[in-house]
């Protein structure tokens, strides 16, 4: 009897001992399958929203990271590029990201809403980088004056040096958006084309300095703007359009000297561990019904043509056509000279100090 009954204890632990190792591995295994992916981009550009509803259809926990400039991204991608998996850039960036290795080659296959972005989004002479991005949303950069203050015909770069408005200016805290602004006001190239231009264009941008309330990121200007503490400033269209929407004394142009336009794109980090589920995302991004989301949500225009019927009217109404758009330069298609990149960093170092 007690022999019965030993054989059974040792049963019934065995079994114990099996149940723990069988369900405490499964546990294990199903902490190690847990699918995530990390995403760097521009703040405030993309809602929660998009992403808990791609989380809830893919099971794929996405971490959000954000930057505020193209410059800042790109340090930190030469630092921590093992970090991210989906990352956000732009054309300017884009050929030192490739030539230093910090992007993968996109698998276009797994990318199958790629058939609905219009073909006008890709920058000319971008050929280099064309299997390394996914044009996402594009835009301008210009000019939004308070009309209560600054007369509506107004249609000049040159309201950013008028003393009249001393106190009540706002810049962009990017360079290369203020070397466009100051060359095309010269009558310069898009930016300098030798360090004598550059010269000029310094000296205009210091001069002008005294009567710049504040050099910042856009999104910050919006509230002075929509206060009308500020009644001048130098910003993206997206975001001119918010303001619009809270101030209609506000309106946007297109300097008549010119300007630059740009093109947000989605990029592969070359450290990813999860390339295919980092394409997932990018394509998911692109589906209509998200991107309409996110381009209402930013109000910057999309590059896919089957979200514009579910696009909000601020945007349709108020943007060029990509027509237009493809008729004006970016940085990207002006060659820099040598040295420019140290005397860039020079200047805002001045400029914002």
């Amino acid at each position: 009897m007690k022999k019965g009954l030993f054989c059974l204890g040792i049963i019934i632990l065995i079994v114990g001992i099996l149940f723990l190792v069988f369900f405490g591995l499964k546990k294990i295994n199903s902490i190690d399958t847990v699918k995530e992916i990390n995403f760097y981009y521009w703040w405030d550009y993309i809602g929660e929203e998009i992403i808990k509803d791609f989380e809830k259809e893919s099971g794929i926990k996405v971490n959000n990271y954000i930057f505020e400039t193209e410059h800042e991204m790109l340090q930190e991608m030469r630092l921590n590029s093992q970090t991210y998996d989906v990352v956000g850039t732009i054309e300017t960036v884009m050929s030192d990201m490739i030539d230093e290795g910090l992007l993968l080659p996109i698998n276009k296959t797994n990318i199958p809403n790629l058939r609905i972005i219009d073909e006008r989004c890709f920058i000319n002479g971008s050929e280099k980088f064309i299997d390394y991005a996914i044009p996402h949303a594009w835009g301008t950069t210009g000019i939004i004056i308070n009309t209560k203050y600054i007369p509506e015909d107004t249609d000049s770069w040159g309201v950013l040096w008028d003393p009249k408005y001393s106190g009540k200016i706002a810049l962009l805290n990017n360079i290369d958006d203020l070397l466009v602004m100051a060359s095309k006001y010269l009558g310069f190239s898009l930016i300098p084309q030798n360090k004598e231009e550059f010269n000029e264009v310094r000296k205009a941008l210091l001069e002008q300095k005294s009567l710049v309330s504040v050099y910042e990121e856009d999104l910050l200007m919006v509230d002075d703007l929509v206060s009308e503490k500020i009644w001048a400033a130098q910003i993206y269209d997206g975001t001119a359009r918010e303001a619009i929407a809270l101030n209609n004394n506000l309106k946007y142009f297109v300097p008549k000297e010119g300007t630059l336009k740009w093109v947000d794109y989605l990029t592969i980090s070359s450290k990813t561990k999860n390339k295919a589920d980092a394409e997932r995302f990018i394509n998911y991004l692109l589906t209509p019904e998200v991107d309409a989301k996110i381009t209402n949500y930013s109000l910057y225009s999309s590059c896919n043509f089957e979200s514009r019927p579910l696009m909000n009217n601020i945007i349709l109404d108020s943007e060029i056509s990509l027509e237009d758009f493809s008729k004006i330069q970016s940085i990207y298609e002006v060659e820099e000279f040598d040295g420019i990149k140290d005397l860039k960093s020079d200047l805002l170092n001045e400029l914002i100090e």
